[in-house]
């Protein structure tokens, strides 16, 4: 496969769903239309940064076990280059429990959308998964999980104390979704509280 620049009749096909993207959008809430804009070309930019940096570690996976001159020479130039092609506010270290910030996007129909803190719950290879925190009263009945006392920054300057887990939005995502929190010099981390939230993740699950 060659990239859409070089082939014409692909273009004119992008061209024409690129046209019927934007005539729909027309109808959309002004504020909704520029956010799902900035989401597919962020969504885009990432994706491309993602496969260099597949392409990146495959070469730099090939060169194992060889240590003459040239093969070092090319080895610093690609960790070069891998350095460029990934996210700078990626928090190093995960450990189960920690609360990280992640950039849902825009989500499909009634799905989680935006900015999130969340609970690291398991790591899979370069995905997470994630137990997104709310501020929002959960129906969740005897299994409402909240967690208090977070001290997390809020978007009005005010501390977020507590936060209700948002189960029916638990969902692994790709690492380049999660972000440092802004404004904290050390990691929130509820380990404590997992083995409760996962017994009550589960009977929602079996219920």
């Amino acid at each position: 496969m060659g990239i859409l620049r070089d082939n014409s009749t692909k273009r004119q096909h992008v061209k024409d769903k690129t046209k019927a993207l934007f005539s729909e959008l027309l109808d959309l809430d002004e504020d909704y239309a520029g956010q799902l804009v900035e989401w597919y070309l962020e969504k885009t930019i990432t994706n491309k940064k993602n496969k260099k940096e597949v392409e990146i570690r495959r070469k730099i996976k090939n060169l194992r076990g060889k240590n003459d001159d040239t093969s070092n020479t090319e080895r610093k130039k690609l960790y070069t280059e891998l350095s460029k092609v990934l996210p700078a506010n990626f928090p190093q270290n995960l450990i189960k429990g920690d609360i990280i910030y992640v950039n849902y996007g825009q989500g499909y129909s009634g799905e989680i959308s935006n900015g999130h803190y969340g609970v690291i719950l398991k790591r899979k290879g370069n995905n997470y998964l994630i137990a997104p925190l709310t501020k929002t009263s959960q129906p969740d009945g005897t299994n409402t999980k909240i967690l208090k006392d977070l001290g997390l920054p809020g978007k009005d300057g005010k501390p977020v104390k507590e936060g209700y887990i948002n189960f029916g939005q638990i969902k692994f995502v790709d690492y380049r979704r999660l972000e440092n929190v802004k404004g904290l010099t050390s990691r929130v981390n509820i380990a404590e509280e997992l083995p409760d939230l996962l017994a009550k993740f589960n009977n929602i699950i079996n219920s």
